[in-house]
């Protein structure tokens, strides 16, 4: 085997170096001198982010770790709002993180993890404030009824545990009771879905070790990163003809596939490519992870470590050609405390990194050439996030059923038009535990103990079409329109959720114009935090590559 450092050329390398450093200042060197100019700020290479989310935080990141150590580099980072993280959005109650954007991702995702793993962060499955709690329920609502309740746990049987068990192990440990699920089940499954459920797992297992590897390499063209990694053909229609062509049964497309959909992405099966309702069904089945305290801690430390100049409550208004191949961006800001417009700015970048839907933006790019005409503009599906608190489970009467009826803390949807309310899913995200000590301070210390109240809430989550009024969410709860929650949150993602469109998209392009990147066009595929991350990725190396290149 062959030493590349052996004890001599290590030694020689080290006096190589430190004679190097003696004559630093001689012109004999000019390659030493090249290198001392790079760190002049006059020849760092500058970069604009727009966004920062997953999209805008990974690339900010992945380009410093990527190019910083051969040449500087600036890294500006705007955003429009008066915080980062995008879909990431993190608040504290009663000392518990409540997450008001992305609840998780799968353990499959390599670039989230990749990420995670570079600015020192683990992630966790379950949270202790889970050991306290009951086995939790699982529905699927049908409109009039539940069509489907489960248990969703590992020590009782169901449907949902039949499903992990043949999904994490496979159909042949199962048979050789290596997984705990009885007979009875995969009796019961078989008569209720007959063969789908193996159907849907095989397409799962292919389809996705393909959709692993889109963006494992630098690609310019996702149509053609697509067909590398093997996403082609019915996968990328719609979810609903692709489901036809593996032959599921209707039932369980209606009461499996569409709810777990509808509850990972907000849209029906007509409005999803086939790979998203397949990256649902994982995500599902496989383990969750999210990070203690919040997972709006990735995107922070993201942006920390990549040294980043952020620029919160920024617009960038327009891009337009600068000197020297480099853009102009212009860009206005509002004052946080006032809430003023601020006069307009500009600077010039090398290169400028879009992390954010246009529309969203509205940013002008009329005097830049792009490599294609752009098309109409993406279609999103605004959807609405409502968290709330209450002591109480959901309300029989509210879902027309008896007083006895148990409701399931958390419900699917097959339809997304249920009791005059539009939603996808209700989730109980967690259950907390707390003292109530209110009028405590009035006694003695001897009787504090006596005045301690135990209290425990639910802390729901509710995806829908449309804002959700605080009434109506009362009597979800059992109670009177003036009740006052202890905790609420709405929130309205606009454009969250692209909507499947069958013309090509301009978008395509990764590198719209020399060194000018669009990152969201990946989410027109499938829109998870895991594409946003990896469309940066891809956009890192591609710069730190290139720019390498110009230097040597």
């Amino acid at each position: 085997m062959i030493k590349l450092f052996t004890p001599f050329s290590s030694a020689a390398f080290s006096i190589i170096l430190l004679l190097v450093g003696v004559r630093a200042h001689s012109p004999q060197y000019p390659i030493l001198e090249k290198y001392v100019a790079s760190n002049n700020i006059s020849s760092r290479k500058q970069v604009a982010i727009i966004g920062a989310g997953i999209g805008g935080a990974s690339v900010a990141h992945f380009i410093r770790n990527n190019f910083y150590d051969f040449n500087p580099v600036d890294i500006t980072v705007f955003e429009s709002t008066a915080i980062i993280g995008g879909r990431m959005k993190s608040v504290k109650y009663r000392g518990h993180t409540v997450e008001l954007g992305a609840q998780y991702w799968s353990k499959d995702d390599w670039c989230m993890g990749h990420a995670m793993s570079e600015v020192g962060l683990k992630g966790t499955e379950k949270g202790p404030e889970y050991k306290l709690e009951r086995p939790q329920t699982v529905g699927v609502w049908g409109g009039e009824a539940f069509v489907l309740v489960e248990t969703d746990t590992t020590e009782f049987s169901s449907w949902w545990h039949l499903a992990m068990s043949i999904w994490r192990e496979g159909l042949e440990a199962w048979q050789l009771r290596k997984v705990s699920s009885p007979y009875w089940d995969l009796f019961r499954a078989t008569q209720r879905y007959g063969s789908s459920p193996l159907k849907l797992r095989a397409a799962i297992l292919s389809k996705l070790q393909s959709y692993n590897e889109f963006g494992r390499k630098p690609f310019d063209v996702l149509k053609d990163e697509l067909f590398r990694a093997g996403l082609q053909g019915s996968i990328l229609r719609s979810a609903q003809e692709y489901l036809q062509s593996l032959n599921l049964t209707s039932r369980f497309t209606s009461e499996i596939v569409q709810p777990s959909s509808g509850a990972r992405f907000g849209q029906a099966l007509t409005d999803i490519r086939g790979v998203a309702s397949l990256v649902a069904i994982r995500d599902i089945l496989s383990k969750k992870v999210r990070i203690a305290r919040g997972n709006n801690r990735l995107i922070d430390r993201l942006v920390k470590l990549s040294d980043a100049d952020l620029k919160l409550n920024t617009r960038v208004a327009s891009i337009t050609k600068g000197e020297e191949k480099k853009f102009k961006v212009t860009y206005e800001a509002t004052s946080s405390t006032e809430g003023r417009q601020q006069a307009s700015k500009s600077r010039e970048f090398d290169a400028v990194i879009i992390a954010a839907p246009f529309p969203y933006n509205g940013i002008n790019m009329g005097s830049v050439e792009l490599k294609v005409k752009r098309a109409p503009e993406p279609v999103y599906a605004e959807k609405h996030v409502t968290h709330f608190a209450t002591p109480e489970r959901l309300f029989s009467a509210f879902f027309n059923l008896s007083s006895n009826a148990t409701i399931p803390d958390n419900i699917l949807t097959t339809t997304t038009n249920s009791n005059g309310l539009s939603f996808h899913s209700i989730h109980k995200v967690q259950g907390i535990f707390f003292i109530d000590r209110t009028g405590c301070e009035t006694l003695n210390s001897m009787e504090l103990s006596d005045c301690d109240t135990v209290i425990y809430e639910n802390i729901y989550r509710v995806l829908s079409n449309t804002p959700v009024d605080r009434c109506t969410l009362a009597k979800m709860a059992g109670k009177e329109c003036n009740y006052a929650f202890p905790f609420f949150h709405h929130q309205a993602w606009p454009y969250a959720f692209p909507q499947l469109q069958d013309n090509s998209r301009w978008s395509d392009e990764v590198e719209i114009a020399p060194n000018l990147f669009y990152l969201s066009g990946g989410e027109e595929i499938v829109s998870p935090l895991e594409m946003s991350c990896r469309m940066g990725y891809n956009a890192a190396r591609k710069l730190s590559t290139r720019w390498r290149w110009e230097k040597t």
